[in-house]
């Protein structure tokens, strides 16, 4: 898949969802959020699969299976509907308005789902440094980063995933992998305007359609953190409806 072709299936998933969002009709909206729910649901059994089938299997063969164009596909296009929402979700905070779609039950549903597939994504990224050293450390060597660094950010990737499972470490989790993907992007941009690496955003994109996952459980997170410590009757604000 081309960069241009990533960025055609991100626009349509962004496309898509701010049609579903100002124009569909409440069953829509709810088809919707089911199909991102199974889609997710998908992804994440996927995502496991792979990491069972690390030990047994060559990197080439993992890469291939990991990313085969349909799942960049549904990768890419997830991606651009989670943004979509967000988009929608600020205009109407900017209108003092509620978005009308996730009751707190999917709110806390959706955040399962992406803590538990952004779990299976940062495993899979630290083993993958660990049983397949040899793609990545040349990438950190050129980037002017040591060995040590790399043995770092593959603890980090690892212990991070693992702590998504657990509710109670997500908040500091999250945090970190934001900062750890920011790091990535902000690598490849370096790496273009010091060394002459091509295709800055395109080396980026794997990175940056974290982020919105991140930042959503993150601010859940945060968000029913301050309801357990408020009166009863508190009620999570983001993108809820009343």
């Amino acid at each position: 898949m081309t960069d241009g072709q990533a960025y055609i299936i991100i626009a349509a998933g962004f496309a898509t969802m701010l049609a579903v969002l100002i124009l569909g009709k409440e069953k829509l909206k709810l088809f919707t959020a089911q199909f991102y729910s199974i889609g997710f649901t998908a992804k994440t059994f996927f995502v496991f699969l792979v990491i069972a089938a690390l030990p047994f299997t060559k990197y080439e063969i993992v890469k291939e299976i990991a990313f085969t164009e349909i799942a960049r596909v549904v990768s890419f296009f997830f991606a651009g509907g989670v943004i979509g929402y967000y988009l929608i979700y600020l205009v109407r905070l900017l209108q003092r308005r509620r978005l009308a779609l996730l009751s707190a039950e999917q709110v806390g549903r959706f955040c399962t789902l992406f803590r538990w597939m952004l779990a299976g994504n940062f495993i899979l990224a630290g083993l993958s440094k660990i049983l397949f050293p040899a793609f990545i450390t040349s990438f950190f060597k050129t980037s002017g980063y040591s060995i040590s660094f790399l043995y770092f950010i593959t603890g980090v990737e690892i212990l991070c995933g693992a702590a998504m499972f657990f509710k109670k470490l997500t908040i500091p989790a999250s945090a970190i992998l934001i900062i750890d993907m920011a790091g990535a992007a902000f690598t490849h941009y370096h790496n273009y305007f010091s060394r002459g690496i091509p295709g800055p955003l395109g080396n980026s994109v794997p990175s940056l359609i974290m982020q919105p996952y991140l930042i959503t459980v993150l601010v859940i997170s945060l968000q029913q953190l301050k309801k357990r410590n408020n009166p009863p009757g508190t009620e999570v604000h983001f993108l809820l409806t009343k």
